[in-house]
């Protein structure tokens, strides 16, 4: 059924169940890289950005500060580099290259050990508590608001990126390149075997008589 001019209620229902089915099953390349596209900026916009704003409230606490932040300028490379990767690189091109499936596939799985490392240090660290007998002066306890909201993130992006990376892996053979009828190797092969071996052209021409020998004579 085709939406009218008017649109109407009908008509943006129509596209709604549209959308809705695409999601839940790309079947087509592009389908899933505009899937996986939409997964890591929304990824980005809402589990990045605040991880990165809350890793700068926690640069102050030693050992762990400055790395958190490393981390969080991490996971914003990360997401910029899956969506040039997932960019159509020219018409009618709807696969990766392997090169590109790789470092993206990477990139995710060392994006979602850090969560985890993340989650676990600011998870524990905010259990923390102000005691003047076992009291540790590199470690301050006015911040565990932002070490339990950070771990939390942590945790979620820890499981989202460990979904994308088992997402695809699962559609890895989406993206592949096609096979051609002949790859350059064979196409080597089979050139250097007709130089080696000339074949003997067939001629029509009747053959001439042997020469006498003795034994005729």
């Amino acid at each position: 059924r085709r939406c009218g001019v008017s649109g109407g209620v009908g008509c943006e229902g129509w596209r709604i169940r549209a959308r809705m089915d695409f999601i839940r099953s790309p079947s087509t390349a592009k389908g899933k890289r505009e899937l996986l596209t939409a997964w890591f900026v929304g990824q980005g916009t809402m589990l990045v950005f605040p991880f990165m704003a809350l890793s700068f409230v926690l640069s102050s606490i030693p050992n762990q500060g400055a790395p958190t932040v490393l981390a969080g300028i991490f996971l914003v490379m990360e997401v910029l580099m899956a969506v040039a990767a997932l960019r159509q690189p020219k018409p009618g091109a709807d696969h990766w290259t392997p090169m590109a499936f790789g470092a993206v596939l990477g990139v995710t799985l060392v994006a979602s050990a850090m969560c985890l490392i993340n989650c676990i240090y600011w998870g524990l660290l905010s259990k923390c508590t102000d005691n003047e007998v076992h009291n540790v002066d590199q470690y301050k306890c006015d911040k565990r608001v932002a070490m339990k909201v950070l771990s939390s993130i942590a945790a979620i992006l820890f499981f989202s990126n460990s979904c994308l990376a088992g997402v695809m892996v699962h559609w890895r053979t989406t993206f592949e390149v096609p096979e051609t009828a002949g790859s350059i190797g064979d196409m080597h092969d089979e050139a250097h075997a007709a130089s080696s071996f000339p074949s003997i052209p067939e001629s029509d021409a009747p053959l001439a008589p042997a020469p006498p020998t003795s034994a005729d004579l």
